[in-house]
């Protein structure tokens, strides 16, 4: 299955590029918007994206999964700890 941000080419026009869209019509037709690495030479923005049909689209990679990294350090609180005095007022 094709997901944002995957890295994919076109099979019919070899477009490749990254998925930053994917749009599912009320009939179920789902088309790919592909961002190319190409900009225009006039004015040196990125070009368009380009739409096509996801039967046409190979995955060349897939998007690189994001792990999170667990909280590092000591306690973020004081609660709990035995070691630390408490008054009384």
């Amino acid at each position: 299955m094709i997901e944002l941000g995957d890295k994919v080419v076109d099979t019919v026009t070899r477009h490749e590029g990254i998925v930053t869209s994917i749009v599912t019509f009320l009939n179920g037709c789902r088309r790919i918007g592909i961002q190319g690495k190409d900009k225009n030479k006039e004015t040196g923005l990125p070009v368009d994206v380009y739409y096509v049909d996801e039967t046409t689209v190979e995955v060349l990679k897939p998007k690189v999964k994001e792990t999170k990294q667990s909280h590092r350090g000591g306690p973020n609180d004081r609660a709990g700890r035995n070691d630390i005095p408490s008054f009384k007022i």
